[in-house]
């Protein structure tokens, strides 16, 4: 929960969850809403460094995950876990991302490049078996 407050507003009265998964969902939300207002913030002064492939036009914008498994399958959050935590390694242009303006779904082969990025970053920086994805 320290994790949450540090970048967020967190409310233990509505938001503490009540199992592993509610811990990993509010955590991996929080982080990608997180990612989500610093990059548009940084992309309206000008001081983006590195862009990501934005599907659409308009803010970044990654959906908030209720089910674990079901809604990391495109990779958007795991991405912006990653950009969060090891900036030095994962870049914003390595990943495709979903816009206000096109909140549908990213499309297979532009999630499986995400779920592949991901895999190979956390390959690099994690002792074996870092990350187990087929």
């Amino acid at each position: 929960m320290g994790l949450c407050r540090a970048i967020s507003n967190f409310n233990p009265s509505r938001e503490l969850p009540c199992d592993i998964e509610g811990c990993l969902l509010l955590w991996l939300n929080k982080v990608s809403m997180y990612m989500c207002q610093q990059f548009n913030l940084l992309h309206k002064s000008q001081q983006v460094k590195s862009r990501p492939m934005l599907i659409g036009e308009g803010e970044l914008d990654i959906p908030i995950s209720t089910k674990l498994v079901e809604h990391t399958r495109d990779g958007q959050s795991l991405a912006a876990l990653l950009i969060h935590y090891a900036p030095q390694i994962a870049h914003w242009e390595a990943f495709y991302f979903t816009t206000t303006s096109y909140p549908a779904c990213l499309s297979e082969e532009q999630s499986l490049h995400n779920l592949n990025a991901v895999r190979d970053i956390c390959n690099n920086i994690l002792p074996p078996p870092g990350f187990h994805i087929r």
